[in-house]
């Protein structure tokens, strides 16, 4: 089912009026996140609450800019965890540096002999 145009019009007029709003509640309180993945954030709330349609967004719209808030932070945590996954993997397969490479090659280690288990026998 579409949306109507009243409600995209409502949303229309939500989002020219709160969007910078939520891109600073976003920026806060997803800490660290990139700009880019702010962005995307917002994004992806904001057609999420065109799709919502049982989130009201007639006046005075609390209910809907706590959606758009909600989905949009929990959108820029999941989006950063991604990256950290990324980052990471990226991180130990491009990792060239010569104590890598001396581990790398290196046979594992024994562990050690604990010289007080003689004692008790």
């Amino acid at each position: 089912m579409s949306p109507s145009t009243e409600r995209l019009r409502q949303i229309a007029s939500m989002y020219a009026h709160h969007d910078d709003e939520l891109r600073g509640v976003v920026r806060r309180r997803a800490g660290g996140a990139q700009p880019a993945t702010i962005g995307d954030a917002c994004s992806f709330a904001w057609a999420q609450l065109i799709s919502a349609e049982h989130v009201d967004v007639r006046p005075p719209r609390w209910g809907a800019l706590a959606y758009v808030t909600t989905t949009a932070v929990r959108k820029a945590w999941e989006l950063r965890g991604a990256e950290r996954r990324a980052a990471a993997y990226d991180h130990e397969q491009l990792d060239t540096s010569p104590r890598r490479a001396a581990t790398a090659t290196r046979p594992p280690m024994k562990p050690p002999r604990c010289r007080c288990a003689a004692r008790w026998r």
